[in-house]
């Protein structure tokens, strides 16, 4: 069973100190979802390559590290996070593929 989010990111830039994706997504619950927005890319996250091994998000957002540049036009905030849902739930799947592979994909979605 799905909680009703979705989120798509492709990297737009990247160097040897950080890498920039775009992404997008969709909160099926909200009423004033914006379903032709599921695959705009209108949002911007900002990361840091320090943030490799780095555990905890809330730590690495707090910091820096981490900035969402702009919320994509879908965003949703939901419990005590204190960042667009569907960027932190991109940012959390590509921590995990950076730390588990060592460098960060092209391309990553989720759905949940």
């Amino acid at each position: 069973m799905s909680l009703g989010y979705i989120g798509y990111c492709q990297k737009d830039g990247e160097d040897d100190q950080a890498v920039i994706y775009k992404y997008s997504g969709s909160d099926w619950n909200n009423p004033k979802n914006d379903y032709n927005a599921d695959k705009a890319y209108d949002g911007e996250i900002f990361i840091y390559k320090s943030v490799i091994g780095q555990t905890c998000l809330e730590d690495a957002v707090e910091s820096g590290k981490i900035v969402i540049i702009r919320p994509c036009k879908n965003a949703t905030y939901r419990g005590s996070i204190k960042i667009d849902y569907i960027a932190y739930r991109i940012i959390c799947n590509l921590l995990q593929h950076v730390n588990n592979n060592k460098y960060f994909p092209e391309t990553d979605a989720f759905i949940q």
